[in-house]
């Protein structure tokens, strides 16, 4: 601002103020601090005590959706490829089995 104002170029220098000044705003604005972050005193509490708490919650989430898609794929593999729960491989057609007599 003062390179441009020194430069004479004052319409310029007031834009660059008027954009700084609403970009402050804007970050005053959004960036909240901790103690109006908190809800209740128990947050603030677990907090505290557990600080690790939100990640190991997202973690646990994240392991039980694996759960649920390998339970899926069990329920699928089940009843579309049967033959995988075979004794003999030479009873599914699909797989592709090698004698021993072959060797």
């Amino acid at each position: 601002e003062k390179a441009l104002r020194g430069q004479g170029k004052v319409t310029e220098a007031d834009k660059v103020v008027k954009y700084l000044q609403q970009f402050r705003e804007k970050e005053e604005e959004s960036a909240p601090s901790l103690w109006n972050s908190l809800t209740s005193p128990s947050s603030a509490l677990d907090m505290i005590i557990d600080p690790n708490k939100r990640r190991r919650e997202e973690e646990e989430k994240f392991n039980y959706e694996v759960r649920k898609s390998k339970d899926y794929w069990l329920q699928i593999r089940n009843t579309r490829f049967v033959c995988l729960k075979a004794v003999e491989p030479s009873s599914c057609p699909a797989m592709y089995h090698v004698s021993d007599s072959s060797y």
